[in-house]
């Protein structure tokens, strides 16, 4: 999948260049890829449902990663 970079947003918790960068697919979710991958590097899609699960998850530190 190949994506204009001008339509994926950086994470705010960016460190230097290692960044999650996200681009919303609409009303069927959204597209999530690692910003060290060329801008052909995979892509991981979520449905609607899955991507509020996930946000979800993450803002409730579901992952143990202790930024909630």
């Amino acid at each position: 999948m190949t994506v204009s970079d001008s339509q994926w947003i950086k994470s705010s918790r960016c460190q230097m260049e290692q960044c999650v960068e996200v681009r919303p697919a609409g009303p069927s979710g959204a597209r999530v890829r690692d910003s060290k991958q060329s801008p052909d590097g995979p892509v991981l899609a979520f449905g609607r449902a899955g991507w509020f699960a996930y946000v979800g998850g993450l803002k409730n530190d579901a992952f143990g990663g202790g930024r909630g």
